[in-house]
This record gives C-alpha cells, structure tokens and sequence, in this order.
C-alpha cells in the first residue's frame, strides 16, 4: 500500500481551503508579519510576548508583531505541537500574508558531537510523519529553503554563535523512536529528531513560501540509554529565538 492511499493527492485540489475556512470564521482578517517565527515551547513563547508590539486577533494560536521589526516579524505559539497542528497554523498565517517562517524548538541529538544546548541550523528533514506525504509527492527527506538557511547561518556567523548545519528525522512517534531507527539515521549523518520539520518544509514547498529551522538541543540519544535535560534548555531556547528574529529581520 502507498502512503497516502491516493499517492498523487498532492496534485489535485483540496475540498476544504484555508481560504474558505479563513472567510467563514472571520471575513476580514488581519493581515500578519511577512516573517513568523513558529514556537512550540510554553516557556520560550512567554520571553516572545515581551517583545510584543501588538496581538493581531484572530489567528489560529496566538500571533504578535515583535518589536524592533517594523511589523516585519512576529511569532505564533500556544498552538500545539507535532505535524498536523503546525500545518493548520502554517496555512492559516500564509492566506493572512506570511512568507517566511522558522521553526524554534528543542530536539533530540542523535550525534555524540551534537551536544545538550548546542544549536543547529536544519537544512533538510526526514519524512517519517504523516503530514507531509499529503502535501508533496514522497521522497526520503523535505529541504528547507535555502536563503533562509543561509540568512539563519549568516546570523549566527554575525553573533559568533558556534552551531551545526544539517539533517533532522521527524517523526510523529515521540515514544516509539526504536533503537534500529535510532541508528539507521545515525549511520545517515543525521543529527537531530523532532516532530515538524519535515511538514514545515513540505508545506512551505507546496504553498509556495519559506522556510527554516534553528534547534537547540535538549536530549540525547544513545541507544538503549536516553538521557534528558530538559530543565536546561530554556536559556537555549531565548538564545535561538532572538538569533532566528534577527536572522529574519535582516532578511
């Protein structure tokens, strides 16, 4: 069996649009930054409304303009994680203006030199979720745009950030990530796992806009041994999404 059962749905038309859904609930949305930062964490999206500017109503999640960007950047959290969800915000944001976007989040490292706090610019992901696969025909993995992997690498070369450049493996099965997955990727270069980059990419291609991915490291994989620091990674965290900000304000 294929995946999706109707393997060249990405091709046809979708019954229910994000315009359409947009026009039902609200006919006149506010428009939103060119520039979202997508934020998946509760602690980090509390340092992002310091910088609010503004919340702009009506979005999917909550969205605000940032400070210090004229109204060029803002950020959408309290949404939700995984795939699915982030393709609804996503969709939602593009009918209402969005270009770019940059997924902040912490993942788990695959790769001994890949250490707790450290950060990565993710230029490509592997598909093992679901979403995807309905907005792209399949292929092993789904790019990020490359200007904005170069403006994210820029900005972290401007700062004198020390970071990483590479694949990510997202997965829907946060508790089933087995040992042999775990190596197989290893063995592949890949340096991370997460849960929405691969759709975050696949949607961007599809709908015609941008994006990218700045991670920070909070967990590490070593098979069968896993050894969580989560209660590290907030400073981390602040740390990317000031950088990914920057990187798109300069964009």
């Amino acid at each position: 069996m294929s995946y999706p059962n109707e393997p060249d749905k990405h091709a046809g038309k979708a019954v229910i649009t994000p315009e359409a859904a947009i026009a039902y609930l609200d006919g006149d949305p506010e428009a939103v930054p060119d520039s979202i930062v997508l934020c998946y964490h509760d602690g980090l999206f509390e340092h992002a409304r310091e910088r609010s500017v503004r919340e702009i109503e009506g979005t999917f999640g909550e969205c605000h303009a940032l400070d210090g960007t004229d109204n060029e950047v803002g950020v959408v959290g309290e949404f939700g994680i995984g795939a699915p969800v982030t393709a609804i915000t996503m969709e939602s944001l593009v009918v209402r203006g969005a270009k770019r976007f940059v997924s902040v989040g912490h993942v788990g490292s695959l790769d001994p030199g890949v250490g707790i706090g450290d950060l990565v610019v993710c230029d490509r992901a592997v598909r093992d979720e679901g979403t995807s696969h309905h907005y792209v025909e399949s292929e092993r993995y789904a790019a990020a745009s490359p200007p904005l992997v170069e403006a994210l690498c820029a900005g972290l070369d401007t700062a004198g950030e020390t970071y990483e450049q590479g694949a990510t493996w997202t997965t829907d099965a946060v508790y089933w990530e087995a040992i042999e997955e775990v190596e197989t990727y290893r063995e592949e270069g890949v340096l991370t796992v997460d849960m929405e980059a691969a759709a975050t990419f696949a949607i961007a291609a599809h709908r015609g806009v941008e994006a990218g991915a700045l991670f920070t490291v909070s967990d590490y994989l070593d098979p069968p041994d896993w050894e969580p620091r989560f209660a590290e990674t907030l400073p981390h965290l602040r740390r990317a999404f000031d950088l990914a900000v920057r990187a798109l304000d300069r964009d």
